[in-house]
């Protein structure tokens, strides 16, 4: 039986698979895994391919190239359910639930553990003590610490009877970070501490984990001296699978904490130069990058702070060009990596991929309903199998695209120009002017107070109240007042942060006394989510394409009123918007004798709109409704009335971001169009940015609720935009409104300050 199976061509091909990964050679072993699982493929030995799959995908997951990592797990997994071999399929789960896991998306790790738990419990052996260790790990960053104990205590028990004292500790640990979490800090202490005993006797070669959960525990305990000196012996003795990111950045917080701020400098920036590589690898599913990114801005924003504060401590430049290198560096990573990559990945995805961001929409607009919304967990379980279809059609690496330096920076910008970049902080935050001659660096307040400044300036400038003056001069002065002469720069490129996403920029008062003089009246502003070039040629196409006052309500004889009750409100009824049709109208006639298509009403169609986006198309106009799902964190839905058999049909951001041809120019005018919600890194998470993503160069959006009329603003920003066409990128767009608000402003429209321009240098 012996001598047979070492014949066996697959179980030579394990073999060598094993002894590669003996020799450290995790890139040889994850090639040949990944030949022999085509083969095995060819074959139709759909369980030998599964086997190699995962072979191939954890080999791939210690190389830290998660996005093939992903994608080898996500295909054996569907050769084992194939082969019904729901081991095999368990542990490719698995795999791909510790993926996400690395990439700081628990939502996604979750759905995959309790997939790999479901599929252990079909197989006679059940789950493995390394499965309930995962899946507890996903429970638990979940904050669902019931049940991720009830998993951490059956592992270990399992590792103990078995005498595997390495995942013994490995469930000892996981007991530990709950009861930190927990604020039980005695009781985590007593765990590490007997996790280090096992590893020390049984495990020595990854000791350097246990140092590392000390080291953090004695920081979080204030006791930086030995948390500095435990992160010294975990970074020699590395633990095997962890990314050495988090051995720099962990000693530096230990060095920061005892101010030593040049020395936590030098880990910080090895740090970021590993996130940096690894971004290489990440799989191009969005959900999964943008929570990636949230997971590395702790790093980014770090380095932030200590270059700024030494830049204030010794006065020297470098220092504020490396906190702002490292600010562009963080900032909207997600989006360039989607804009610097191929889409031909797109075309992989199958037919049914279509159909779930369907499901999605659908699932997303419950949540108005009276009836019963649809459970979260369905929601997220659909958006796990999108995921998951985006990581099976992507695969290998992707191109990314770093922020300039601050040299070429400098030199593509005009006299009149300034960048003005924003770095929130939770302490502190910073903002630097950078124009042809120079560049400053300023601190301004922490998150919280900055929030409520701006939500004070706000709601003033919303409400006409006339406190929206002094407000605007105090909120100008701290940003701008430290400049000398602002006025000379007529052309702002403003990148704001979290909270300053939500800011009238436009409506700042700029000078200290006599009438107001907003700073819309003598700068062109645009919003940019990134630094970062993207439309440099020349454009002729000057197709118009507009939606005005979707219907849902009585008014349309396919709207169903769906209830539950007798005489309980229908699930969803808007009302409608009927000066939106002559807005189009109008905005259509300023743009001049060009192709155009207008949907209004109950011709409105969600199928139609999306076959006219596959032609090269210049402005997109949407003057519809644009709602945001109550109670939850889901970004805004732009609503397209009703379906031929009555459906809800809506546009969400997922379903943006996968239109092939996005419009150059777009216009959402309606309530709120421009807000989302802040994702650390990312900006905003909403319309705006998935229209960008999409590919277009600039959208025009709105702050707050503003009223239902026939749009001048828009014509008087059309009939400017149409001048300037065939210029590259957002400032035509920019310019337009500008010209657009003042024509308002002067007319008394008290709406002009809602509005603003987001798109790419």
């Amino acid at each position: 039986m012996g001598r047979q199976s070492q014949k066996d061509p697959y179980f030579e091909a394990h073999e060598k698979v094993g002894q590669a990964l003996r020799r450290g050679d995790s890139v040889g072993a994850a090639a040949i895994a990944e030949e022999w699982s085509g083969r095995a493929e060819r074959a139709g030995r759909y369980d030998k391919a599964a086997s190699f799959r995962y072979g191939c995908s954890m080999a791939l997951f210690m190389n830290a190239r998660y996005s093939e990592s992903a994608t080898c797990a996500e295909r054996g997994k569907q050769d084992a359910v194939k082969a019904s071999a729901w081991n095999l399929a368990a542990v490719n789960a698995f795999a791909l639930s510790q993926v996400y896991a690395n990439l700081g998306n628990n939502a996604l790790a979750e759905e995959e553990a309790r997939t790999m738990m479901w599929f252990a419990a079909r197989d006679p052996g059940g789950p493995t003590f390394e499965m309930r260790i995962v899946f507890g790990g996903a429970l638990r960053k979940r904050a669902k610490y019931s049940e991720a104990m009830e998993q951490f205590r059956m592992a270990a028990q399992q590792a103990l009877t078995l005498g595997a004292f390495v995942q013994e500790a490995a469930a000892i640990d996981q007991i530990a970070f709950v009861r930190r979490d927990e604020g039980s800090r005695v009781e985590a202490e007593a765990a590490l501490t007997e996790a280090f005993r096992l590893r020390r006797l049984h495990d020595p070669a990854n000791v350097g984990r246990s140092y590392l959960n000390l080291s953090q525990l004695r920081l979080q305990q204030g006791r930086a001296v030995e948390a500095l000196r435990l992160a010294d012996l975990a970074l020699q003795h590395p633990p095997m699978g962890l990314q050495p990111q988090y051995l720099h950045f962990y000693k530096a917080k230990a060095l920061l904490a005892l101010g030593k701020q040049l020395e936590a400098i030098g880990h910080l920036r090895l740090a970021v130069e590993w996130i940096q590589r690894l971004r290489m690898h990440l799989p191009l599913s969005d959900e999964v990058r943008v929570s990636s990114e949230a997971s590395s801005q702790e790093m980014f924003s770090a380095t932030v702070q200590a270059c700024a504060r030494q830049f204030e401590k010794t006065g020297k430049a470098s220092w504020m060009e490396e906190a702002l290198q490292m600010a562009m560096e963080g900032r909207a990573a997600a989006v360039r990596n989607r804009l610097g990559t191929s889409t031909a990945w797109r075309r992989r995805l199958p037919e049914e991929y279509g159909s779930l961001l369907a499901q999605v929409r659908q699932k997303e607009l419950q949540r108005f309903s009276r009836a019963k919304a649809a459970n979260p967990a369905d929601t997220q379980a659909l958006k796990t199998r999108l995921a998951a279809m985006e990581v099976a059609a992507a695969g290998g690496t992707n191109s990314f695209s770093p922020a300039p330096s601050t040299a070429e920076l400098r030199s593509r910008m005009a006299a009149d120009e300034m960048l003005v970049l924003f770095h929130v902080g939770e302490e502190e935050s910073w903002q630097w002017f950078v124009y042809r001659g120079g560049m400053r660096l300023q601190r301004l307040a922490g998150r919280g107070e900055l929030a409520r400044q701006v939500d004070a300036f706000a709601s003033a400038v919303n409400s006409g109240a006339p406190e929206r003056i002094e407000r605007g001069r105090a909120f100008y002065q701290r940003l701008f007042g430290a400049l000398e002469n602002p006025h000379r720069f007529t052309r702002l490129t403003i990148a704001p942060d979290d909270r300053l996403f939500d800011l009238p920029f436009a409506a700042l008062i700029s000078n200290a006394v006599d009438s107001p003089v907003h700073l819309a009246e003598h700068s062109v502003i645009r919003l940019v989510p990134a630094v970062f070039w993207r439309d440099a040629k020349v454009h002729t196409d000057t197709r118009f394409a507009g939606v005005a006052d979707a219907v849902f309500n009585r008014a349309d004889p396919r709207y169903k009123p769906r209830s539950f009750f007798k005489n309980e409100a229908p699930v969803l009824e808007l009302p409608s918007l009927p000066a939106s049709a002559r807005e189009l109208s109008r905005s259509i006639g300023a743009w001049g004798n060009s192709p155009h298509v207008e949907m209004s009403g109950i011709q409105i169609n969600a199928a139609a709109l999306l076959q006219t986006l596959r032609e090269p198309t210049a402005v997109l106009h949407l003057a519809t409704h644009v709602i945001q799902p109550p109670g939850d964190s889901t970004p805004p839905i732009i609503h397209l009335g009703l379906g031929p058999r009555g459906e809800i049909e809506s546009l969400n951001a997922d379903s943006i971001a996968a239109i092939p041809v996005a419009p150059r120019f777009v216009t959402m005018s309606g309530c709120s169009s421009g807000r989302g919600l802040p994702a650390r890194g990312e900006g905003l998470i909403g319309l705006t940015r998935a229209w960008l993503m999409a590919g277009s160069t600039a959208v025009v959006a709105s702050l707050w609720p503003v009223p239902d009329d026939s749009g001048n603003l828009f014509n008087v920003y059309y009939r400017a935009l149409r001048t300037r066409v065939s210029e590259p990128g957002s400032w035509a767009a920019a310019a337009s409104l500008q010209k657009a608000q003042l024509a308002s402003l002067r007319s008394g429209d008290k709406s002009w300050a809602a509005y603003f321009v987001i798109g790419w240098m």
